[in-house]
C-alpha cells in the first residue's frame, strides 16, 4: 500500500477500506500518444530509407540528425515517464475516518488532502463518453458540510459502487462524531 504513514489520525491507527487509482484504460488512452510518437522516427527511417542513408552517410548530418533523434525521444520518454509516474501515484485512500487525497504533480511534487468521512453531505458520480461507459469507470465528487471543499477523482472505475460505499462509511461515521460535540443535558 502507497503512503502507510497516513494512516494515522490523531493518534490513533486507521482502517483502510478503499485504495482508489485511476482506471488503466485511462492511462492507456494517454499512453498511446506517447508510444506513437516515440515510433515516429522509427517509421520514417522505415518509409524513407533513400532519405535516411543520404542523411546518415554525410559525417555532420549524420551526426546531427542522430543527436536530434536522440533527444527527441528523451524528450518523448521523459513525458511518458511523467505521465505513467503521476497517473501511478495519483490515488485516494478511504479509511473508516476520511479520504485522503494524493495528488501527484510531477516527479516531485504532490499534495495531499484530507476529508473526514462525518463531514461529508453528498457524492456525485458520473461517467461520460463511450470509453468510460464501456470500461465503467468516471468521475466522483465528494463535497463538505460547512465549507465549499469539493473533492474530485477523475477516471475512477466502478464510480457508482465507490460513490455509494463513501456514502455509507459516512453514515456509519456520522454518529460516531455526532456523540462527542453534543453538550450533556443539565440537571
Amino acid at each position: 500500500m502507497h503512503y502507510p504513514f497516513l494512516l494515522t489520525c490523531h493518534g490513533k491507527p486507521e482502517r483502510p477500506i478503499l485504495t482508489l487509482r485511476a482506471h488503466p484504460i485511462v492511462f492507456l488512452t494517454h499512453g498511446a500518444i506517447f508510444a506513437i510518437l516515440f515510433a515516429v522516427p522509427f517509421a520514417a527511417m522505415a518509409l524513407l530509407p533513400e532519405l535516411t542513408a543520404s542523411l546518415l552517410s554525410s559525417v555532420i548530418g549524420g551526426t546531427a540528425a542522430v543527436l536530434l533523434v536522440s533527444l527527441y525521444l528523451l524528450v518523448v520518454l521523459l513525458l511518458g515517464f511523467n505521465y505513467f509516474f503521476n497517473w501511478f501515484f495519483d490515488i485516494w485512500i478511504v479509511t473508516n475516518e476520511r479520504i485522503i487525497d494524493v495528488d501527484q504533480e510531477g516527479v516531485f511534487s504532490k499534495k495531499i488532502g484530507e476529508l473526514e468521512l462525518h463531514k461529508v453531505q453528498d457524492v456525485l458520480a458520473e461517467s461520460h463518453g463511450i470509453l468510460a461507459t464501456m470500461f465503467g469507470y468516471g468521475r466522483i465528487k465528494v463535497e463538505t458540510a460547512g465549507s465549499h471543499t469539493e473533492f474530485a477523482f477523475d477516471g475512477l472505475p466502478k464510480p457508482y459502487a465507490v460513490a455509494k460505499r463513501i456514502l455509507e462509511l459516512s453514515k456509519e461515521d456520522a454518529p460516531l462524531h455526532s456523540h462527542a460535540t453534543e453538550t450533556p443535558p443539565q440537571a
